[in-house]
């Protein structure tokens, strides 16, 4: 996969958090239609990047931001 301008999303959010980081993740997909290609996760939220980052990939931005939306909600629903 080339990376290049590909969009990276950091999470460091601690377990306390985990809910409201879900929460931003996606809002930032589903509201702001962003795709993210690379995820990062420090400490605990490297389990929610590792997560995210099994969202089917697609060449389609359409399609590729409606899978990563499934895990954003699915994501939310495991911290809550």
């Amino acid at each position: 996969m080339n990376r290049e301008g590909s969009a990276a999303l950091l999470l460091d959010c601690p377990r306390s958090y985990g809910a409201f980081c879900a929460g931003v993740v996606e809002t930032l997909v589903v509201e702001g239609k962003l795709d993210f290609q690379v995820f990062y996760g420090i400490s605990d939220s490297a389990l929610s990047a590792g997560f995210l980052a099994q969202a089917q990939r697609e060449e389609d931005p359409t399609r590729s931001v409606s899978a990563l939306a499934i895990y954003s909600d699915r994501l939310g629903r495991l911290w809550r």
